[in-house]
């Protein structure tokens, strides 16, 4: 559609996968850089980012979300784990703390690494943090209210993709048991 579009991945072996994919497609103005996402504004910046699966790994979302809305002009997509106020998840796989507050919102800490050699090794961890070793996934209402607080006027929670029943994926499926959702952040007043 002749968008410019850029992605940022940290490590070695998932940038050597963006780009073989890249390599796959005829898509001239998609370019890849390696590079941490905390330093997206050297990047200038972007009517719409996408940041997907990245939110539940860092330590400081909030700030992470911040940048974000600096860098954005128009529209923030945000697919994230985000935790809840019920424990009442009997077989977590997540293994989250008890409820938490961090950067003023509530959520539960979430262990990345639990050993310095773990850290150490994690450029081979694809599906890890970078930088810290435990990340904050903050609770599902105070993260809309986050998107909402940092400029994003207009907050959305995109369920389509929960499949057909979305009110049993939502109470006992996928929705629930995972945790994880995409929200949409629009900067209304800047319309064209």
């Amino acid at each position: 559609m002749g968008f410019q579009v850029l992605g940022i991945e940290v490590r070695d072996v998932n940038i050597e996968a963006c780009n073989y994919v890249k390599s796959k497609t005829s898509l001239p103005n998609l370019e890849f850089v390696k590079d941490d996402a905390w330093n997206i504004a050297k990047y200038g910046s972007f009517d719409v980012v996408f940041c997907c699966g990245l939110l539940y790994h860092l330590d400081q979302p909030k700030q992470f979300l911040k940048l974000l809305s600096s860098v954005t002009t128009k529209l923030l997509i945000v697919q994230t784990h985000f935790s809840t106020v019920s424990d009442e998840l009997k077989d977590d796989k997540f293994l989250l703390s008890g409820l938490s507050e961090n950067e003023g919102l509530v959520g539960r800490w979430y262990t990345e690494y639990e050993t310095d050699q773990a850290f150490d090794l994690r450029d081979a961890s694809k599906w890890s943090s970078w930088d810290n070793r435990r990340s904050f996934w903050i609770q599902r209402e105070y993260l809309i209210q986050a998107i909402q607080e940092i400029g994003f006027d207009l907050v959305i929670e995109q369920f389509d993709s929960l499949g057909p029943n979305i009110a049993e994926s939502i109470i006992r499926g996928p929705y629930f048991e995972d945790r994880r959702g995409s929200f949409i952040g629009i900067k209304t007043y800047n319309k064209i």
